[in-house]
């Protein structure tokens, strides 16, 4: 197991996952508490109804944002970020950081300026990456729901060219999603297990699967599918 707690984090990546429309909103209050700027990527979550399945709108509109900042600050900027969006109600949201050893880019000279570089603690629990084709998110969904474990964010994503089949000499690739999974450790450990035997992903071009700690979260313990 990764002895985290000598594992230098400078930085945190903050994640936030917010409904549909609220991620300017979020991005212009997290400028004014510790963050230099943003990306946002249109997700969608699911729930796990077959009613809504049979009429094809189990999917929820999401927006996830994500920040690079300071590993100081991180918390508090989580903090800062539930309380403005009322992330204790159900369904309003969900945030969490994840340790950055590296950064590199414009922002950088920033950070370095006031960074307090420190080591890791115990982490808060883990998040769960897994990439497969489009179209396997739904029996990742299934699984995971056997194995107790919900709240899952589905990012559409492409493979790449290089890898992919030509027709008429034009690259086609390969439709992909992500699927994010965030929660107790011990939990998301069994069900990448969980995931890896029903999907074989240890075979060659089936998807690739990896966790990684979670430093601070608000929002999990009520978030509901």
């Amino acid at each position: 197991m990764t002895d985290y707690a000598e594992f230098q984090v400078p930085y945190s990546l903050v994640v936030v996952i917010a409904p549909h429309g609220q991620a300017n909103k979020i991005v212009h209050f997290a400028r004014e508490h510790g963050s230099s700027g943003a990306t946002i990527v249109p997700v969608h979550g699911s729930r796990k109804n077959k009613w809504l399945r049979l009429f094809e709108i189990a999917d929820i509109r999401r927006e996830l944002i994500m920040m690079a900042v300071r590993h100081d600050v991180a918390g508090q900027l989580i903090a800062d970020i539930a309380a403005k969006f009322n992330f204790k109600a159900k369904n309003t949201g969900i945030a969490f950081s994840l340790p950055i050893s590296h950064l590199l880019g414009k922002d950088r000279a920033v950070f370095d300026e006031v960074a307090e570089s420190g080591k890791y603690s115990a982490p808060l629990g883990s998040a769960l990456f897994v990439i497969v084709d489009e179209g396997v998110s739904d029996e990742i969904i299934d699984l995971s729901y056997r194995e107790e474990v919900r709240g899952a964010t589905v990012i559409p994503a492409i493979g790449s060219a290089e890898t992919s089949n030509l027709i008429f000499n034009f690259p086609i690739s390969p439709q992909k999603e992500l699927i994010l999974y965030v929660g107790n450790t011990a939990k998301i450990s069994k069900l990448q297990q969980t995931i890896s035997a029903a999907l074989e992903i240890d075979r060659p071009g089936s998807g690739i699967s990896f966790y990684i700690p979670v430093e601070h979260a608000v929002g999990l313990e009520k978030e509901d599918d």
